[in-house]
């Protein structure tokens, strides 16, 4: 009959600490608060023993009512915010390993929220996107490109981020980097990983042909005499460069650097159209040339070109930092890899100076997300966190958007992310803010890829883009996306 009595009265205990607790939780709830009282704080306000109070907590957290979080304390999960985020770095090696890291390094230091990761294939980006907004799905926060926010947009999809923005984050970014995130003058997406395109190098390949390694090309056409020379050294499997000209690629933005390069591009200062100057078919002319004489022969497309970069079959090819880390994971070097690559700011051209473009890797929150104020603490962490920062460098080669953080001796004293810094001096922001480009460069890609691949084409052909272009804008609804 003791012990019988001894059990009642401890179950009875039990149950009045449970009842405390659960009474606790709502009063938290109300007040819009996620942390529980301590243990000791609990004991005090229970008026019960420690034994007791943590088996009520542990019956709570049994529940899905809490959680613990080593180091931080116990946490409300009906107070713990969601936050769905989309992107391709998880889609494939090492970058699935980088977002869980990240997400648990989020989920330490802030303990009322939680990501939900929803991988997308870049090539899917659009279609998936899309296809979410119309089941009434689609994630709070999105990676995106920099030529995917003006699709996106034109469906009404993402949320103007001006007000909700820290702007004292916008002004540690470089300027240039801000602005490609706007359309018009609102602001719809922040960069995560600044990526100035930059010439990465193969000194194996260098090497085989007699070239110096150390010594790679200064300007254009330096850059085009040593691809030649390579082609017409016979080596077998071994070229020059590849030009990423499948027609299934938005082939005209890989290779618009050589257009600013010969002091060319899309538009003018004011927005006028110039896409059939003379700078413009000079462009094409070097191309044409050069893929005839110093490129891999057929229209291979950029996954092929990284593919006969990291397998040594290739000396040059133009790409973002982030292929820093791709190229590591595909050739298997790791700590070797800046003795086996290079990487320079892209050669000079008539311009006189290193032309580039941002080819950014951007974060932008849906209209339709469920909690702002979660998805910008996720965003805030992704782009300001150093030591995040740092890890997603490491691993694969992203460079961070802050350019106080960019410029710390852990970045300025790295041989890869200093000529990154280096390209970021004279780089040029994608005209995706034209109205026309977008829905353009799918058309432009599919004429400039003809024009260098068949050698009876004329360059001047490329006049007739105009034309082209300008249909485009008298018909309000054409308009193929690039994938």
């Amino acid at each position: 009959m003791r012990r019988s009595k001894t059990m009642d009265e401890a179950n009875g205990n039990q149950s009045r600490a449970l009842r405390g607790i659960l009474g606790i939780i709502d009063g938290l709830i109300r007040n819009k608060e996620t942390q529980l009282p301590t243990e000791s704080e609990l004991m005090a306000l229970l008026n019960c023993g420690r034994h007791t109070v943590r088996e009520a907590v542990s019956t709570c957290v049994s529940m899905g009512l809490l959680e613990k979080v080593q180091g931080k304390g116990t946490f409300i999960l009906q107070g713990k915010h969601t936050v769905d985020f989309s992107g391709w770095i998880g889609t494939e090696s090492p970058g699935d390993v980088i977002i869980e890291n990240m997400i648990a390094r989020f989920g330490k230091k802030n303990p009322s929220a939680s990501i939900r990761y929803l991988p997308i294939p870049y090539y899917q980006i659009i279609e998936s996107l899309v296809k979410s907004a119309i089941d009434g799905q689609m994630p709070d926060v999105m990676q995106i490109g920099p030529h995917f926010g003006s699709i996106l947009n034109d469906f009404d999809l993402l949320l103007p981020l001006d007000r909700y923005m820290n702007h004292s984050n916008l002004k540690r970014r470089y300027p240039i980097d801000v602005q490609t995130g706007k359309i018009g003058n609102n602001l719809y997406a922040v960069t995560w990983a600044l990526s100035p395109f930059v010439l990465y190098y193969n000194k194996k390949v260098l090497e085989r042909c007699g070239f110096d390694p150390d010594l790679p090309p200064a300007t254009l056409d330096e850059l085009a005499e040593t691809s030649r020379a390579i082609n017409a050294a016979g080596k077998p499997n071994t070229w020059g460069m590849s030009l990423p000209l499948s027609p299934n690629d938005p082939v005209f933005i890989w290779l618009y650097p050589y257009f600013l390069s010969f002091k060319g591009g899309f538009s003018d200062a004011f927005n006028n159209i110039v896409v059939d100057s003379d700078e413009n078919i000079a462009t094409v002319s070097w191309l044409k040339k050069l893929y005839g004489s110093g490129c891999v022969p057929g229209m291979k497309d950029v996954t092929e070109g990284r593919m006969l970069f990291a397998s040594d079959q290739i000396a040059f090819w133009v790409d973002g930092p982030f292929l820093r880390g791709l190229f590591k994971q595909i050739s298997g070097f790791k700590e070797e890899f800046d003795s086996h690559y290079g990487v320079i700011p892209i050669p000079k051209g008539l311009s006189g100076r290193s032309e580039s473009i941002l080819f950014n890797h951007q974060l932008a929150i849906s209209k339709r997300c469920k909690d702002i104020d979660a998805a910008c603490a996720w965003m805030e962490f992704l782009t300001t966190d150093e030591e995040v920062a740092r890890y997603y460098f490491t691993e694969a080669g992203c460079l961070p958007a802050m350019s106080d953080m960019l410029n710390k001796p852990f970045f300025t004293e790295n041989p890869f992310a200093a000529n990154c810094i280096r390209q970021m001096e004279t780089v040029s922001a994608l005209p995706q803010g034209h109205p026309l480009f977008i829905k353009s460069v799918s058309f432009i890609s599919q004429i400039l890829s003809k024009l260098i691949v068949d050698p009876k084409s004329d360059p001047n052909d490329f006049r007739r883009t105009r034309e082209l272009i300008n249909m485009i804008a008298y018909t309000a609804y054409l308009g193929i996306y690039p994938h």
